[in-house]
C-alpha cells in the first residue's frame, strides 16, 4: 500500500501535499562514452516507449553549452532523463516518484543488454526527494520544538527564530562515502503552514538503490513521525 503520496493524511496535523521532485542521480565514471550511452538509451526508448520522446541533438553545439542535457522525456509529463555534463551524471526526475523509480529501474535493467555494466558504469547513485507537506500547527513552532534553542538569550536581540534544520551523517561529506542528509526548511511563501523536507541518501550498491526506491515511504514516514507537532 502506498503510505505517502499526494493528499495523503498521515495525522491531523500534517498532510503531504506534493513531491517536488523525485529524482535519481547516477554518476558516471569518468571513462564512460557518453555520446554511445545517450544514443543506446535513446534507441531503446523509441523502440520500446511509445509516449516518450527524444533529443537527438543532445551533443550540439549549442546543447552542450547547458550543463543539463535532456535526453529524453515523456510527452505531457514532467518525467525526464537529463544527462549532467558537470557532475557526469544520469538524471531521472519528476514530481511522481512511481514513474520516476519505473523509468530508473527499467534503464538500469536493459545497460548490460547494451554494452553498460552497471558495476562498470556507475560510480554511486544518490537519491534526493523534496516533498512539501502541510501542517495545521504553526511550523515556527515546529522548528521550536526540534530546536529548542534560543541561540542569542540573555542579549539585547529579540528572540530568534529557526525556520532551517539540516541532519547529516557525515560531518564533511566525500564524494567516495555512503550519505544521508535531511534538511527542513519553511516554505518560502506560505511559512507557516508549510515544510519542505529535502531527504538525500547515496549508496554504493544497485540493490541499496532499489531497496531505498522500495521502502522511501516508509523512510519519509518515520521522519515525519518523529517530528513533534504537539
Amino acid at each position: 500500500m502506498e503510505l505517502i503520496r499526494k493528499g495523503y493524511k498521515m495525522n491531523d496535523t500534517v498532510i503531504i501535499e506534493s513531491y517536488e521532485p523525485y529524482h535519481i542521480g547516477s554518476k558516471l565514471f569518468h571513462y564512460v562514452n557518453l555520446p554511445k550511452l545517450v544514443r543506446k538509451i535513446q534507441d531503446y526508448i523509441e523502440e520500446n516507449k511509445k509516449l516518450f520522446e527524444v533529443n537527438r541533438n543532445a551533443f550540439s553545439k549549442d546543447a552542450i553549452l547547458s550543463p543539463n542535457v535532456k535526453i529524453t522525456n515523456k510527452v505531457e509529463s514532467d518525467l525526464s532523463v537529463h544527462l549532467n555534463l558537470t557532475a557526469s551524471a544520469l538524471n531521472v526526475a519528476s514530481n511522481n516518484p512511481k514513474e520516476v523509480i519505473e523509468l530508473s529501474q527499467e534503464i538500469m535493467n536493459i545497460l548490460p543488454e547494451l554494452g553498460f555494466d552497471l558495476d562498470s558504469t556507475f560510480v554511486f547513485y544518490e537519491v534526493v526527494i523534496n516533498v512539501i507537506f502541510r501542517t495545521k500547527s504553526d511550523s515556527i513552532n515546529i522548528f521550536k520544538n526540534i530546536s529548542n534553542v534560543n541561540i542569542l538569550e540573555g542579549s539585547d536581540y529579540p528572540e530568534m527564530i529557526t525556520n532551517q534544520i539540516r541532519f547529516s551523517d557525515k560531518q564533511i561529506s566525500k564524494e567516495n562515502e555512503d550519505l544521508i542528509e535531511i534538511t527542513l526548511s519553511t516554505y518560502k511563501t506560505s511559512p507557516r503552514n508549510r515544510i519542505i523536507l529535502r531527504f538525500i541518501q547515496r549508496v554504493f550498491n544497485y540493490n541499496d538503490l532499489k531497496y531505498l526506491n522500495e521502502n522511501y515511504e516508509k523512510i519519509l514516514l518515520k521522519i515525519y513521525k518523529n517530528i513533534r507537532v504537539d
